[in-house]
């Protein structure tokens, strides 16, 4: 009885939440995409030796070789990159290059020659990658995606499963594996939005979970349930809806500085960034109750 009442409780705060925001969908003028599928990661991503290595060799290739992150190294306000590097040689590039589609055997006697280094890391996986259904025209090429310009814009990531909020802005333009979603956008207030307690527990309720969401089970970002959440719009004619979106980015710029010391911190000095980190998302929560207008009541259920 007490459960269900606490359910009924809970899903009138849940009821109000969603009345004073517009659904992810309507405040993004892009959309969520996700990353590229290389259909054999052996050949096509590779490590800071074979990176250099392959640049040593011929500084041409440094066009088709770039930072690469994987679902793990998103974290929340921060990305823990791993130097890691995708060949990207998409559909189409080769037809560019030589001017025509040839056949297979021509097409690679230029490649070969002209990125020699290249192909000779690449051949060891030749059948392999021949057989994969994410290919390009020829074997060394990526599947088609109408997308790689937005990989270069700024953008907010996160992982397509994950236990906890772990939402960042990359603005560095690194392409991404297909197990992370991004939306082209480097919307702070959004970001701190997505981040804050109140949304990851409205998600709780709305998400398919791999276990139990409140005994530490894994929550799956599908692109459509993330699209459906309520985000607070902001009326720039209000000085007071103003005020507490400059409030939020400022807090939001202040997490992303904090997260990006710390890597460099060791002893005292990480324990005081940590602290202050601790702070500012507590302010951001406190923010967002503010500005979904909910009561202390409501802020504990």
């Amino acid at each position: 009885e007490d459960l269900a009442k606490t359910d009924a409780i809970a899903c009138k705060v849940l009821e109000k939440i969603k009345q004073k925001g517009v659904e992810l969908q309507n405040y993004l003028d892009t959309t969520i995409y996700f990353g590229l599928k290389t259909g054999l990661n052996a050949a096509f991503i590779i490590d800071d030796t074979i990176k250099n290595d392959l640049l040593s060799q011929d500084e041409k290739n440094a066009t088709l070789i770039h930072p690469y992150v994987l679902g793990d190294d998103i974290r929340k306000y921060t990305i823990n990159y791993r130097d890691r590097y995708l060949i990207l040689i998409p559909k189409g590039w080769t037809i560019n290059q030589i001017g025509k589609n040839t056949s297979q055997d021509e097409a690679w006697d230029w490649f070969s020659s002209n990125y020699a280094s290249l192909a000779e890391h690449l051949f060891p996986f030749k059948e392999k990658a021949i057989r994969r259904s994410d290919q390009g025209d020829y074997w060394w090429e990526l599947r088609a995606c109408e997308y790689y310009e937005e990989f270069k814009k700024p953008k907010i990531l996160y992982p397509d499963i994950a236990k906890e909020s772990r939402i960042t802005l990359d603005t560095t333009g690194f392409y991404t594996t297909n197990t992370i979603y991004f939306i082209p956008s480097d919307d702070l207030y959004l970001l701190g939005l997505l981040n804050s307690k109140m949304i990851f527990e409205y998600y709780k309720y709305v998400a398919s979970v791999l276990g139990d969401a409140n005994k530490g089970g894994r929550l799956r970002w599908f692109r459509q349930d993330v699209l459906k959440l309520p985000i607070r719009t902001i009326d720039f004619d209000n000085p007071d809806d103003k005020a507490k979106h400059d409030k939020m980015v400022t807090l939001v710029q202040s997490m992303l500085a904090l997260h990006k010391q710390l890597p460099e911190l060791s002893g005292q000095a990480k324990k005081v960034v940590e602290q202050q980190i601790a702070k500012t998302d507590n302010d951001i929560d406190t923010l967002v109750y503010q500005l979904y207008d909910l009561t202390p009541e409501e802020i504990v259920i």
